[in-house]
């Protein structure tokens, strides 16, 4: 068993990492539980995960005997370091970030602060408190207007579109100093379209499936002629379990110490296909509203897995349809969120 910090325990995939992890590892949970964006669902994944209301003590640990987490924001080095300090972590699975495209382009500082600045914070207290393991989330979004389909790691990346895609994209160049100066293990997932339950508000999946129910339009960009490689949460959180393994182990394939990772289905869908799927699924028609590509949006993305898959023995399981339904499923349960 490791004794292991997560970020963004409160976010929607740290969600599922904290719950699959905590099985297996003592699991350190932080979150600064930000109410710049998401806020109430937050509060729900926290009462889901640890079985009771919401409340934190003085020390802004969350009472909670089923998980260990504290509000503690990335750009707090004092407290950071102090975590670092007293709790002695074997790895850390970073997942803390500001995420959504369109944000970064009206809100750039905060990205650059919390994504490129928080990141640093996190890989600093990594290097100053011999924490040699690190696992990070990057994006697809860092393939920007690459013409190589499909995406495989080592397409060029110095285009990105966005400063979100350009923050991640910084992450992975960080990642690469410290791990060559530092013997560090540093592991990068570049995700693509992650969905399932829990996710955010403001992502296509939940908004898609409220504004359908609802009778509500729903925002098709480009007249829907895009595709997304849509990846199922569970699977992203299986990986991840399954990556923590190998580098807990001292593999043997980690002797290069840094490794970037595509994460998706391997399955581009064109997102009329998407909302259509949607329409079954709920019984009714979705009202669409067409509009012009916004600045920074990718038309495509499809990701070449192959060397995670074989790297770790497993490929995502969840069908398209069925991750759907399941998402709709829980959508059904939860619309108090909205």
């Amino acid at each position: 068993m490791a004794k292991i910090l997560l970020t963004g325990a409160a976010g929607f995939i740290g969600l599922h990492v904290l719950e699959r992890m905590a099985k297996a590892h003592e699991v350190v949970a932080i979150d600064n539980l930000a109410d710049f964006s998401n806020y109430e669902i937050k509060l729900k994944r926290l009462e889901y995960a640890s079985g009771g209301e919401v409340a934190f003590d003085s020390n802004n640990k969350l009472k909670s005997t089923r998980i260990n987490l504290s509000k503690l924001d990335i750009l707090d080095e004092v407290r950071l370091q102090k975590l670092f300090r007293d709790e002695q972590f074997d790895m850390v699975i970073h997942l803390a970030a500001m995420t959504g495209i369109r944000q970064s382009v009206e809100q750039p500082d905060i990205y650059e602060k919390v994504n490129v600045r928080g990141f640093f914070n996190i890989i600093e207290c990594c290097r100053k408190y011999n924490v040699k393991r690190l696992l990070f989330a990057s994006s697809s979004s860092v393939y920007g207007n690459c013409q190589d389909v499909p995406f495989t790691e080592t397409s060029n990346t110095d285009t990105p579109l966005n400063l979100y895609a350009a923050s991640k994209k910084m992450n992975e160049l960080i990642a690469h100093s410290y791990a060559s100066l530092y013997q560090m293990q540093c592991i990068g997932l570049r995700f693509f379209t992650v969905y399932g339950p829990w996710n955010r508000p403001d992502m296509a999946t939940f908004t898609f499936i409220k504004n359908i129910e609802a009778g509500v339009p729903i925002r098709l960009y480009n007249s829907g002629n895009m595709q997304r490689d849509f990846t199922f949460v569970s699977d992203i959180a299986e990986s991840i379990q399954r990556l923590t393994g190998k580098m807990m182990e001292g593999n043997s394939s980690l002797a290069i110490p840094y490794r970037i990772f595509n994460i998706g289905g391997g399955h581009p869908v064109n997102l009329l296909e998407y909302v259509s799927t949607l329409e079954t699924l709920l019984g009714k028609k979705a009202i669409i509203e067409n509009h012009d590509l916004q600045k920074g949006e990718m038309l495509s993305t499809y990701a070449d897995c192959s060397a995670l898959f074989e790297f770790i023995g497993f490929k995502p399981v969840v069908d398209f349809t069925n991750g759907l339904a399941e998402t709709v499923n829980w959508y059904k349960k939860h619309r108090d969120i909205s």
